[in-house]
């Protein structure tokens, strides 16, 4: 998978995984609803495989969302991805800068 494609399906895995959760079924009890091994649905959640849209519909059903409801991640994937970015400048920081970086952050929670 290219590396767009592949962080794509990352984050349709981790969706996926979330509204299941939510749902409280087990990969193998969803995977049976969608009708695809409960091998497949891990794959899918861990985001090592790319859905085709015909899954990707079985996988709705199963949750009992639609489509769009899978693929609206702004919910989470935004401060994730902040986080994220956060987490790399400030372990490429030297010692003085996050002291400054946590000086700001104080003065602006006020």
């Amino acid at each position: 998978m290219e590396k767009d494609a592949a962080h794509f399906a990352e984050k349709l895995g981790k969706r996926i995984r979330e509204l299941r959760e939510k749902r409280a079924l087990t990969q193998d009890r969803a995977a049976e609803s969608a009708g695809i091994t409960g091998k497949y649905w891990g794959e899918v959640e861990r985001g090592s495989v790319a859905v085709s849209v015909v899954v990707l519909d079985k996988i709705a059903s199963a949750l009992g969302v639609s489509v769009a409801d899978i693929m609206n991640m702004e919910h989470w994937s935004s401060r994730q991805e902040l986080l994220e970015k956060l987490e790399i400048c400030l372990r490429e920081a030297d010692e003085p800068t996050l002291r400054l970086y946590l000086r700001l952050l104080r003065t602006l929670q006020l």
